[in-house]
């Protein structure tokens, strides 16, 4: 594989605490009621497709380095904002629901005509873990495989008693819907290696989650907190063993994440369903964001990924 410097890439919103201009482009989709989706599809064309998926609070902005990285390994990179995140638009009729995330997903990618070049490789962060799984299940015949980084679904209760909670909740849609998204902890950021960076990272990422609160508030993230299946994605796993068994997942988890925690006891749920085609990887040390603070650790492995499963990118003359 071609040598990669891991650029960090981490352009501050403007000034005024707004986005500002969108850095791609918008598409109207059905799913939303005909309101804008934010995108950006970089590379060429004639690179293999890999599509990078958000979490519940963060957009689009958080994958800038690793679609840099992606794309100096000539694999092209579409990254979007999820309905009421980012540059897209807060749909007025939104339940923030799994049919709702895979949904804009779906005509998304047949919109710009991605469903006929071949296969694509899913790689999503938390949230983002629950629309590529049922987005898989969906479509077997589309993905090559999965990357997953400290994906929700199966995984410790955030709270106790989080599985009654989203059922009281759900009662009280518009409720939820008011809650601002607030700030992520402390534990995003991670600086046990020792990284100078760190803190560089956790105001860029401050700043940039400020600013799409400020566009959208809190309705997207309320109404996920709701309605996703953020504990209780087992039996998706299940599908996806079923409709698509050869189908190889990585899973990265950090030991110093408080979002999404992953104990051993969860990577033996994946590993008795996929088998030997879960590969879990531990990033010591990280928080819910390594795959941009470790993403020298991070790469690597990505890349011993795709080659396995046969869609390492080749050069384009």
């Amino acid at each position: 594989h071609p040598q990669i410097d891991f650029p960090r890439i981490v352009t501050l919103p403007p000034n005024d605490g707004t986005l500002g201009p969108a850095p791609g482009k918008v598409i109207n989709l059905t799913s939303g009621g005909n309101a804008a989706t934010h995108y950006q599809l970089e590379g060429d064309e004639r690179w293999p497709l890999v599509v990078l998926i958000h979490g519940i609070a963060d957009f689009s902005y958080r994958f800038d380095s690793l679609s840099a990285a992606l794309r100096q390994s000539n694999l092209r990179v579409l990254r979007f904002d999820a309905y009421g995140r980012g540059w897209s638009d807060t749909p007025a009729k939104c339940k923030f629901d799994l049919e709702t995330h895979v949904t804009q997903l779906e005509e998304l990618l047949s919109a710009l005509d991605l469903t006929k070049g071949g296969k694509c490789i899913l790689m999503a962060h938390s949230m983002g873990g629950l629309t590529a799984t049922n987005f898989s299940v969906r479509h077997p015949g589309l993905i090559a495989g999965l990357v997953l980084f400290a994906p929700a679904g199966i995984m410790a209760s955030p709270v106790f008693g989080f599985s009654w909670a989203q059922s009281i909740l759900r009662r009280f849609p518009s409720v939820v819907q008011r809650v601002p998204a607030g700030d992520p902890p402390p534990g995003d950021w991670v600086s046990v290696k020792d990284d100078p960076q760190a803190k560089q990272y956790a105001d860029w990422d401050l700043a940039w989650l400020h600013a799409g609160a400020k566009k959208n508030g809190g309705k997207a993230f309320g109404g996920s907190v709701a309605e996703m299946p953020l504990v209780s994605n087992k039996a998706c796993i299940e599908q996806l063993a079923q409709v698509q068994p050869g189908i190889q997942v990585l899973l990265f988890h950090a030991d110093q994440d408080p979002m999404v925690v992953i104990k051993p006891k969860h990577i033996d749920v994946y590993r008795k369903l996929l088998g030997e085609n879960l590969e879990s990887a531990l990033i010591s040390g990280g928080g819910h964001c390594f795959f941009i603070q470790e993403q020298d650790e991070v790469m690597p492995k990505i890349h011993s990924f795709l080659a396995r499963v046969g869609f390492a990118a080749n050069a384009v003359a």
